[in-house]
């Protein structure tokens, strides 16, 4: 029986967590790195983000850059989500991002599609490894720990 080739949307990516869509429709994932540069990057149509010859930003024309790479620090990006809802306004637009191994949540401010401005942290409860992050239909966002799963909220 003949297989059917299926194309990739995108290669040369290195284990690749969460996917995000924004409100204008852009894809967005994180990845993790081998044991540097964890990356953001923002998906287009058949380019390629460089893996396993590039690691991180490049100056070689064949792979597009991510938005976002950690350099020497290894974070484990895991799930994401752009916010979207009304409960937290000041969040409206920003990428959140789960990190396994420092239990941080993340949020991410764009200047544009393809420049990130800055990246926070999120200050939240506990201690322990984000998995993943969702955004509710009630306008909050989500996340959850390997324990428990929590909202965010405004004064955390």
């Amino acid at each position: 029986m003949p297989s059917r080739r299926i194309p990739a949307y995108t290669i040369g990516h290195r284990n690749p967590f969460g996917i995000a869509m924004n409100p204008a429709g852009d894809l967005y994932v994180t990845e993790n790195g081998p044991d540097h540069d964890d990356e953001i990057n923002r998906l287009v149509a058949g380019d390629n983000y460089g893996w396993p010859v590039v690691m991180g930003r490049s100056s070689d024309a064949h792979f597009r850059n991510p938005v976002w790479a950690s350099g020497r620090a290894t974070i484990a990006p895991t799930g994401a989500a752009f916010y979207t809802g009304d409960a937290l306004p000041m969040y409206r637009g920003n990428l959140f991002f789960a990190s396994y191994t420092d239990g941080r949540l993340r949020r991410v401010v764009f200047e544009n599609r393809d420049h990130v401005s800055d990246i926070l942290a999120v200050p939240v409860a506990g201690n322990n490894a984000r998995l993943d992050v969702a955004m509710g239909l009630d306008g909050h966002l989500y996340y959850s720990s390997l324990d428990a799963v929590y909202r965010l909220r405004a004064e955390e």
